[in-house]
């Protein structure tokens, strides 16, 4: 589960985690983009909302 108060997620920062299957409450964060490659190889994720004030994707953000 994500803090309401988070405000960015940097590049890669999820990047290769193959385990992660869901993100709970980010769509209640204030992150506005989401960095390149920030869930890269995440082969499993099934279940994310996205935050409501989103603005940008990056490139290769949720590429397998």
């Amino acid at each position: 589960m994500l803090s309401s108060n988070l405000e960015t997620l940097g590049a890669n920062a999820f990047g290769g985690c193959t385990l992660l299957r869901a993100v709970y409450n980010f769509e209640n964060t204030k992150v506005t983009g989401i960095l390149p490659h920030t869930f890269q190889g995440c082969t499993r994720l099934w279940n994310i909302s996205l935050p409501q004030k989103l603005e940008t994707i990056g490139e290769n953000a949720f590429r397998s």
